[in-house]
């Protein structure tokens, strides 16, 4: 007997929903990163899959829009960032996936002695920071409202595993 979770998890399911929301689907979190990261990792990736060729159209068209939002944080922010002192250690949530970790992430993100970072911080990790007003209202518009492979609720402001900034920090 499958469990309700494991269904809701199973990389059919997500298969299936990343079908059913095609449209939806085209819009990538690379899309978000310089067009310099993505050449970058077309270089080093290529050919790509015929199935992802809306993916590649839509991250080949969006993503030299995203330079110059990361060009001025840099530029305003730059110097402040590379100045700051880290006073407290931080706390990390590292944990094997299906095994609670988003849910103790999302405890800890309530007490006000921790910090989290954002859905947008870690979709936007170059330039969160100069697009608050502009880019998170936009990025809301286009987000689905939970994850697909275990159903949680995701707002652009809520806490947010580090994985989708990670996939950016390869570019530097």
């Amino acid at each position: 007997m499958t469990s309700r979770i494991a269904e809701k998890t199973s990389p059919e399911r997500a298969l299936s929903i990343s079908r059913e929301n095609r449209s939806r689907d085209m819009f990538h979190t690379l899309c978000l990163n310089p067009a310099s990261h993505w050449r970058r990792l077309r270089k080093a990736h290529s050919p790509t899959d015929p199935d992802f060729a809306d993916r590649v159209r839509s991250i080949r068209l969006i993503s030299p829009l995203m330079e110059l939002p990361c060009a001025a944080e840099k530029l305003i922010y730059g110097r402040k960032i590379r100045k700051t002192q880290i006073e407290k250690p931080p706390v990390f949530v590292i944990g094997h996936w299906r095994s609670g970790t988003t849910l103790l992430h999302n405890a800890l993100s309530k007490d006000p002695r921790f910090g989290h970072v954002s859905l947008f911080q870690t979709l936007m990790p170059g330039s969160f920071l100069v697009g608050r007003r502009t880019l998170q209202p936009l990025l809301a518009l286009r987000a689905p409202n939970t994850r697909p492979m275990d159903n949680v609720k995701i707002r652009m402001p809520y806490p947010s595993e580090e994985e989708y900034a990670l996939s950016h920090t390869c570019r530097q």
